[in-house]
């Protein structure tokens, strides 16, 4: 390889690296170098910008691989060569300006590809206005000949044999200015997982679709975002691993390796290897994996959005604002927020820019983001609640726009205004005007304030988080729309490619089929793609992006399935294999959940019609099945065998979860025993989650699929188990040790988990679970020789929790949607230890039948259709909220179910009725929530599970209807007590030594338990001599 300068020998070193990210062609013929029409010099300035020296790195790779009779150089000159491929911009290089002139290329990424004959040679042009339009110029080059740019690889056409110029003809222009890939730091599926090598990749795909922009987004207890204030460091948690850090519903296990799919793993924890250092390298690593990523991204001329959460608590700490002086503060009913337009609080503010610019200078734009309804910002409702300087000022704008004040979120956003004005003045001090200022939350509501409110320079970016299946887009929603047509002209809509609470996996979301349109009507300057997993997602990018090209404009999904088909399957396969394609983003569907602790909830994920989806899936996988594949090269046939499988493992879902499990938990809840467990005995989620895992490893294995495996392991797989536990089908195994948590992360994970040498899970509560310390002991524990045939692993007895007086210990399935165990008889065994010297304990088993926070209302019995709960909040706040309605009458078959006067987005009125009781509806002030009755049968009790009503004094009445018109209240009868528990079996007085050579015993003791009805049970444990350790209990059923 010949080049003009070492400075492109270095650039092409770079380019070889990433040519592993291209699909590798068949074995390359030998090169003929002597023939002149052989030798191609692919021409660049003699001083290029780095995105011209990538887009002629890429064209070398890439036309040698096509043609590997070829010999392709990069130079800056053409050295004697046959062929001449001339690359760069008017301003670079004087043949480009000699060929197209000056006023062909008018548009920033402009590009043209031209050949002709020049002085007696062949030659070929990719010119560009910017380095950043010559790269999208080479990128459509190569996909013209063939290659196919997707979001997790590049696809190579089969080689040729001769070099030509053949379909060099061609000029394109963006029909939007911006066009954004967004992935969030949420969780380990996503770029929270990722290596420098994936980040790399994402960037470099991203550009090779079309796009020309990044955005990422931090939390305030994200690593790669610190600053100093007053001598202060501004506190940061963890980036996820399986160990380590919250953020998210991030379940803890020790041992990922034990999971089902463990296998595709080659130590115990995983995580990127920024978040798997030390402790107290974990920030430095962190950010310099992000200044890598920015520092390419500017390499490529594509521009970087920072989102920066600014209402939460994480980004409010409050021995900063506690520094400022009295009247630079101010109080929210809750929590201290700093005035941005005083001396301090602007210093404040002032101090996350210039943290955040000396860390990253390549940053175009910092989006400022609320969280949906506000959060701490979003508390101020009222006048009086702001400043007094602001009521004036408020008051003020009020009387000059009427209509501000009706505004949702109306005076949060004005008093946010002053937040953003603090962000642009700072940026405008530091010399940076030119970073633009954004602003975003999720739906559209607040947008009508913001715009009222904020300066017009302020980008809009919303989410689109209502377009979930079997929703609308904000594009197509009456209302939202409203809202987005009063921010036109200043608005970047963010689409989401799938959805972290409501289809994560499976197929992506259905492409917007005219995307131009809305964009158009909104006078957009531009869109974002937001997603957490690259694949499956290749075809909602690719036609998103398709769309707003010009020579593609509109491009129906169709004909991109039929491109995608030819690139991932060969010419053959294009028209069946296309046809597939669009089959499956049409009917697929679309999966489960990544945000709160399970991949599924009752009430939101429900998987609607699971036979026909199976059915469905079936027909689509036998398509598969029936492709010829003796044209295909191995990494299309790869690529047939992850549809497959992808097939299989959707089948796999709803099987399991749609029709196991989900009515396995309702027959549980109804006490039906004996069908929770024919049900649960033909499920098998382990080996969904091992062809999942298989999946992730065909091919080019995806790291986002990968990341997945310990998530399903830990928030799908321990619902099955749980609820195992409590048909009485299976142990209950509670490790006593220590968990690790995370005060300042995001709806942080719940639960830790130990899984044994033998696979078996143990649910592991610590110090924040039950409210003991735990101790953890050194190794060379030592077990009583009557307790050795069925004690746990050592690493389990290695910890224990202090017990130094009365405790009562919960005996429950591993997560909290169960709690009670079905009747039977179970013996459960506690392993214990004195805590120092010699100890002396009496342990007994307590059950309890109902929770003490469901109030049983017994009613003169009555006949209606309908149940009206008229709350009247309770006597602290305005709150109302309420996990379950119960009662014999209530018809759940009922047209409409549940509904409720209104309720507070993500806790619906349909929650009462779902049976799961991690979900709940709330709204504030004077409200109802109704459920639908049998008329004929007569309602006799209700009982309703309200939200911390152990705490709570919740008021309320009960009414009937038979018409929803009429209501008449019900008559009362005195109320009934919730039962306290009562002691079943015998109690055991435990004996415990430590031997005079300072090791540990650890004893078993046993207690046998029966239940006539379904029960909680505690363990109680009384110290009678000395502090106890309780290392592990296990409750098993006499059928196991």
């Amino acid at each position: 390889m010949r080049t003009g300068t070492p400075a492109l020998i270095a650039l092409l070193m770079t380019a070889a690296v990433a040519a592993g990210r291209a699909e590798t062609p068949a074995a390359p013929q030998a090169r003929t170098t002597d023939a002149p029409d052989q030798t191609v010099a692919i021409v660049l300035a003699d001083h290029p910008s780095p995105a011209e020296q990538i887009a002629a790195a890429h064209l070398e790779q890439t036309l040698t691989a096509l043609y590997p009779s070829a010999n392709f150089t990069v130079s800056s000159a053409d050295a004697g060569a046959g062929a001449l491929i001339f690359v760069g911009t008017p301003d670079s290089l004087p043949t480009v300006r000699d060929w197209v002139g000056t006023g062909t290329l008018e548009g920033e990424e402009d590009f043209v590809i031209r050949h002709a004959s020049r002085g007696g040679r062949q030659a070929g042009l990719i010119a560009g206005k910017t380095g950043r339009a010559v790269l999208h110029g080479a990128y459509r080059l190569t996909e013209a000949l063939g290659c196919g740019h997707y979001i997790t690889e590049t696809t190579m056409p089969a080689p040729r044999e001769v070099f030509t110029f053949e379909g060099w003809d061609m000029e394109d222009h963006p029909l939007v200015r911006e066009r954004i890939v967004f992935n969030w730091h949420n969780f380990l599926s996503g770029c929270s997982g990722w290596d420098e090598e994936h980040w790399l990749e994402w960037i470099e795909q991203s550009q090779k679709m079309g796009y020309n922009a990044i955005m990422v987004h931090a939390y305030g207890n994200n690593p790669m975002f610190t600053y100093t204030f007053r001598g202060m460091e501004k506190e940061v948690g963890y980036t996820v691993t399986t160990r380590r850090g919250r953020e998210w519903s991030n379940q803890h296990v020790n041992d990922i390796r034990r999971l089902p799919g463990g296998p595709i793993f080659d130590r115990a924890e995983f995580g990127s290897e920024t978040a798997l250092v030390s402790g107290e390298r974990r920030i430095e690593a962190k950010q310099r994996l992000m200044q890598t990523v920015f520092t390419e991204a500017e390499r490529r001329q594509m521009r970087v959005t920072f989102a920066l959460d600014v209402d939460t608590g994480s980004v409010l700490p409050q021995e900063m604002i506690t520094a400022l002086d009295a009247d630079e503060r101010f109080r929210n009913g809750h929590i201290w927020l700093p005035r941005p337009d005083t001396p301090g609080g602007y210093e404040f503010y002032r101090a996350q820019v210039r943290g955040l610019l000396e860390l990253y200078p390549q940053i175009d734009r910092i989006a400022l983001y609320q969280r949906p309804n506000g959060a701490h910002w979003g508390l101020l409702k009222k006048v009086d609640q702001l400043p007094e300087p602001w009521r004036a000022e408020y008051r003020e704008h009020v009387r000059e726009h009427p209509d501000a004040a009706g505004l949702e979120q109306s005076i949060g956003a004005f008093a946010l205004s002053k937040v953003c004005a603090a962000f642009r003045r700072a940026l405008d001090e530091m010399g940076r005007e030119d970073i633009r200022l954004g602003y975003g939350s999720w739906h559209t509501k607040w947008m009508p304030a913001v715009v009222e409110f904020f300066p017009e320079e302020v980008d809009l970016m919303p989410l689109d988080c209502t377009n979930t299946p079997g929703n609308k887009s904000f594009f197509d929603r009456d209302d939202s729309r409203a809202d987005l047509m009063q921010a036109r002209g200043r608005i970047i809509p963010i689409i989401w490619a799938h959805h972290d609470g409501q289809g994560y996996i499976g197929r992506p979301f259905l492409p917007h089929d005219d995307l131009l349109q809305p964009l158009s009507d909104l006078e957009a300057d531009g869109f974002a793609v937001l997603h957490w997993m690259n694949r499956p997602m290749d075809l909602y990018f690719k036609n998103q992006i398709n769309q707003v090209w010009s020579l593609r404009r509109s491009e129906p999904l169709a004909h991109t399935c039929r491109v995608m088909a030819r690139h991932f399957f060969g010419p053959s396969h294009e028209e069946n294999l296309g046809e597939y394609l669009l089959r499956w983003i049409h009917d697929a569907p679309s999966l489960g959940r990544v945000t709160r602790d399970h991949f599924f909830l009752l009430s939101q994920n429900r998987i609607r019609e699971p036979e026909a989806k199976i059915r469905a899936c079936r027909e689509r996988l036998e398509r598969l099945r029936s492709v010829d594949t003796s044209d295909m090269n191995p990494r299309q046939k790869e690529r047939l065998d992850y549809f497959k499988t992808l097939e299989q493992v959707i089948i796999g879902f709803c099987e399991n979860q749609a029709l196991a499990y989900r009515p396995a938990y309702g027959a549980i809840r109804g006490g039906d025993y004996s069908r929770a467990r024919a049900l649960l005995r033909r499920a098998d989620p382990a080996r969904t989650i091992e062809r999942y895992a298989e999946l992730s490893q065909i091919g080019k294995a995806d790291r986002g699929e990968k990341a997945l495996v310990p998530s399903l392991g830990t928030r799908w797989m321990t619902d099955f188990i749980a609820a195992r536990q409590a048909a009485g089908m299976e142990t209950v195994r509670i490790h006593y040790g220590p968990t690790r948590h995370e005060d300042l992360a995001m709806d942080p994970g719940s639960y830790t988990y130990h899984i044994d040498t033998g696979g078996r899970y143990w649910s592991v509560r610590g110090e924040r679970e039950v409210s003991h310390p735990v101790m953890t002991l050194a190794s060379g524990t030592r077990l009583d020789p009557a307790a050795a045939d069925a004690a746990p692993d050592a690493a389990i007895l290695r910890s224990g929790i202090c017990i130094d007086e009365s405790a009562a210990l919960a005996v429950s399935p591993m997560v909290a949607l169960f709690e009670e165990l079905a009747p039977g008889a179970y013996r459960v065994r506690a392993w214990l230890s004195a805590a120092d010297g010699s100890a002396r304990c009496r342990l007994g088993i307590n059950a309890l039948v109902s929770a003490p926070h469901v109030d049983t209302v017994r009613i003169e019995p009555v006949r209606a259709r309908l149940l009206r709960v008229e709350c009247h909040s309770y006597e602290a706040d305005n709150w109302n909220s309420i996990y379950e309605i119960r009662s014999d009458a209530i018809d759940r078959a009922a047209p409409g179910g549940a509904a409720a006067s209104t309720h507070t987005p993500g806790y619906p009125p349909e929650a009462v009725l779902d049976h799961d009781p991690t979900t709940r509806w709330a709204a504030q002030g004077e409200q109802w929530i109704q459920v639908p009755l049998d008329p004929g049968e007569p309602l006799e009790s209700v009982k309703i599970a309200w939200y911390k009503g152990e705490s709570r004094n919740y008021r309320y009445t009960l009414k009937v209807s038979d018409d929803g018109e009429q209501w008449r209240e019900v008559t009362r009868l005195p109320d009934s007590v919730a039962d306290a528990g009562e002691n079943i079996g015998p109690a055991r007085e435990v004996r415990l030594d430590r031997p005079a050579d300072g090791s540990r015993t650890v004893t078993a003791a046993d207690l046998p338990v029966r239940l006539d009805h379904p029960s909680k049970l505690r363990l109680r444990v009384d110290p009678l001599d000395g502090a106890v350790l309780l290392h592990a209990l296990t409750c098993s059923p006499e059928r196991e």
